[in-house]
C-alpha cells in the first residue's frame, strides 16, 4: 500500500487518477488516523465513512456534503483538493525589476456533484435515474440552508451566498438538473431584499 506525506496530497493524486491499488496517508498527531483511497473511493479513516466515490459510467465524482454530516479539517481539506485545484497566486517577470502578479484559478476539472452519504457502494456505478433525485434532494436542502443565513443582513456582503448559489447551480447542472422554481424566486426575492437594504 503506498503512503502519500499528507492527506491532500493523497487527495491529487486521486483527482489525477493516478492511484492503483490501494493508498494511504497518516494524519500527524493523530494516532492511528488515516486517510485510505483507492482508484475509485477515498474513505475517512479506517474506512469507517466514504468521502469522495467515482462514478465512471457517468464521468461524474461523488463528493459528500460538508454540511450533512460533522468532519474534521482533515476530510475538509481532503474532500476539497479531490474535486478541485485550487487558485495559484505567482510572479510574472515583464523586464528588469518588472513584475506582475499572476492567478490561475479554482478549477474543477471533473463534473462533480455532493450528496449527504455516499455510503451505498452503488453509487460507484448508478445510473443517471437513480442518482438525480439523490441530487436534488441534498442541493434544495444546501440552498435552503444557505438562504436561512441571510435572512438577517450579516456584518458581510452578500457575495459568499452569490458564490455558494452558483456552484450549487453548477453541480445541478452536472446531473442535467436545474434548482427548483420556487428556490428560486425565493433568491430571488432576497436578493432584492438585500439591495434594498444596501448590503
Amino acid at each position: 500500500m503506498k503512503r502519500y506525506p499528507s492527506a491532500v496530497k493523497l487527495a491529487a493524486a486521486w483527482q489525477e487518477d493516478i492511484i492503483e491499488g490501494e493508498a494511504f496517508a497518516a494524519v500527524p498527531n493523530s494516532s492511528g488516523y488515516r486517510i485510505i483511497a483507492d482508484a475509485d473511493t477515498i474513505w475517512n479513516g479506517h474506512k469507517s465513512q466514504v468521502l469522495v466515490r467515482r462514478n465512471r459510467r457517468l464521468g461524474l465524482v461523488l463528493a459528500l456534503r460538508e454540511s450533512s454530516v460533522s468532519l474534521g479539517k482533515v476530510a475538509l481539506k481532503t474532500i476539497g483538493r479531490a474535486i478541485a485545484i485550487p487558485a495559484r497566486l505567482g510572479m510574472k517577470r515583464l523586464g528588469a525589476g518588472i513584475f506582475e502578479n499572476t492567478q490561475t484559478p479554482r478549477r474543477i476539472p471533473c463534473p462533480c456533484v455532493k450528496l449527504d452519504s455516499l455510503a451505498e457502494p452503488a453509487l460507484a456505478a448508478c445510473d443517471i435515474g437513480s442518482l438525480r433525485p439523490l441530487v436534488l434532494e441534498s442541493s434544495a436542502r444546501e440552498l435552503r440552508r444557505l438562504m436561512g443565513r441571510f435572512k438577517q443582513p450579516p456584518k458581510g456582503g452578500f457575495a459568499e451566498l452569490e458564490r455558494a448559489w452558483q456552484e450549487e447551480e453548477q453541480m445541478l447542472r452536472n446531473a442535467g438538473l436545474s434548482a427548483p422554481e420556487e428556490l428560486v424566486g425565493e433568491y430571488s426575492a432576497l436578493k432584492v431584499t438585500r439591495r434594498l437594504l444596501g448590503s
